[in-house]
């Protein structure tokens, strides 16, 4: 194929038969990124595609241009080579956002390309990510913490309740264990982060509408939340109740219990 064939690529984004010449190799790179950034385009949302484009194009790639390699030709070594790198330049969070994009192409680098690549190239592609190099949130099944069964939730969330009864004889302990409580029925109905729990506010809770403000969620962005009936009742005897007891109504809803002068924190 010469090199002023080189736009010919079929519709599918497929090259045409027979092995690419090495001046070839860059545009034929360029395009199986084009190709992976269109199919996340059908699936993620757009804030993920730019998370990708800048992973790819604007830090990967410039990376292995100045080392004159490819995406695939990457060992396990090289990829963590980047990745020191790249934490010396940003910050923890984007930099866990660029790994996981980049763990994501070469899967499908992998399970779509690597026959073309075999053929147009001559090597075969392997990923270069790993266990040992791999962004912080692992897959399901790789996880530490295994999620708790659903009879287990049931246990502990029972055993907070009888709590509150063993614990009626102190009011700082009585109203500590409402307060516990509530929190961990909030966090298993509502779906709220530690963050978002901690920041909410009693005017955040609409018990007449049954919604509950996330004022400042994941990505500084709010969010309305519908309280499920299960946790409605309670959510209505803590607030209405239980949270005037206790001293500091413009503090967070749950973040802690307060008599008098005296202030108890539950971590």
């Amino acid at each position: 194929m010469a090199a002023g064939q080189l736009s010919l690529v079929v519709r599918s984004g497929r090259w045409s038969s027979g092995q690419l010449t090495p001046e070839q190799w860059p545009a034929f790179q360029a395009q199986l990124i084009e190709n992976f950034l269109v199919s996340r385009r059908a699936t993620v949302s757009p804030q993920s595609v730019q998370v990708a484009i800048s992973a790819l194009r604007a830090n990967l790639l410039p990376w292995l241009h100045d080392r004159q390699r490819f995406v695939w030709d990457v060992n396990p070594e090289d990829l963590d080579e980047w990745a020191m790198a790249l934490r010396n330049c940003v910050a923890t969070r984007t930099h866990t956002g660029y790994f996981a994009a980049v763990a994501c192409f070469y899967e499908w680098l992998v399970m779509r390309q690597a026959d073309q690549i075999e053929r147009l190239i001559g090597v075969s592609v392997h990923n270069p990510v790993d266990r040992f190099n791999r962004a912080r949130r692992l897959s399901e099944g790789e996880r530490l913490v295994p999620v708790p069964q659903e009879a287990t939730v049931r246990y502990f969330l029972a055993f907070c309740r009888r709590a509150i009864d063993l614990s009626a004889e102190s009011d700082i302990k009585w109203l500590q264990a409402c307060r516990s409580y509530t929190m961990w029925l909030v966090l298993n109905w509502a779906g709220l982060r530690r963050a978002e729990l901690a920041a909410l506010r009693t005017h955040d809770v609409d018990l007449e509408a049954g919604i509950v403000q996330v004022v400042d969620g994941k990505g500084h962005r709010g969010r309305l939340v519908q309280i499920q009936p299960r946790l409605a009742s309670t959510l209505r005897w803590f607030v209405q109740e239980i949270r005037p007891q206790m001293v500091g109504r413009p503090e967070p809803v749950l973040s802690s219990v307060r008599m008098g002068d005296r202030s108890v924190l539950v971590r």
